[in-house]
């Protein structure tokens, strides 16, 4: 109501808001943002205005058109809209930020309407403890106009030194995604030992076509954790 961060966001907000970050500090970043806010507050999604404002500052792209949901409203509705230009927008990103290696002579993701997003997802974001339950999203969308078959997808990075694995798998194969469909996996760990962790892409390989015309490998990342 005051248009202050909430408490996962104070670090970045003192990060971003410093004076002697410069210009092109986020240069490497692409975001879309959403801010949850409500018009009977005097603040109005000031955190989420905030933040549109300062990354454009910092030198990041924005994707689409800052949105802003009001809890006085239709929230749902507004949420629905932005996700919808959302979406519009993300396989060209994808392209450009996530690398992508083609064997058996494949194509890249986003040609001739080849399109896989591969969504890599923690949650909690910040704040992790040793103890403490992470849930880790795998999302696929085949957003192509054709269909994927084979599909198998991994995530490494929880080796059983650092992490234990207590709910679920790290993996997961699929026979076939229609042009359109999605898919959602996930699998929960715990972290077993405090140290700095860089967490490596998650991997998926699947085989476009029913003729397996092209097998595609791809991937994505996320920044290190503490």
């Amino acid at each position: 109501g005051e248009g202050e961060p909430t408490d996962n966001a104070i670090a970045f907000h003192r990060w971003a808001n410093n004076d002697d970050r410069s210009p092109d500090s986020l240069a490497a970043i692409q975001y879309a943002a959403f801010g949850l806010g409500n018009t009977q507050y005097k603040h109005y999604n000031y955190m989420g205005k905030w933040v549109d404002k300062r990354l454009k500052e910092l030198g990041a792209k924005r994707l689409v058109p800052l949105g802003l949901g009001d809890g006085d409203g239709d929230i749902d509705a507004d949420f629905e809209a932005w996700r919808a230009a959302l979406w519009t927008a993300l396989p060209g990103a994808a392209a450009a930020d996530q690398p992508v290696d083609g064997v058996d002579g494949s194509t890249k993701m986003d040609e001739e309407g080849k399109t896989m997003l591969l969504m890599h997802k923690l949650d909690p974001v910040d704040g992790f403890v040793v103890g403490k339950p992470i849930v880790v999203t795998l999302s696929v969308f085949n957003k192509g106009s054709g269909n994927a078959y084979s599909l198998i997808v991994r995530d490494d990075n929880w080796k059983s030194d650092t992490f234990r694995v207590v709910s679920g798998a790290n993996h997961f194969t699929l026979d076939y995604m229609n042009a359109g469909d999605q898919y959602v996996h996930k699998f929960t760990i715990v972290p077993t030992t405090e140290t700095w962790h860089r967490i490596h892409p998650a991997q998926i390989a699947y085989v476009y076509g029913e003729d397996g015309e092209s097998t595609i490998m791809a991937s994505n990342t996320l920044p290190g954790i503490r």
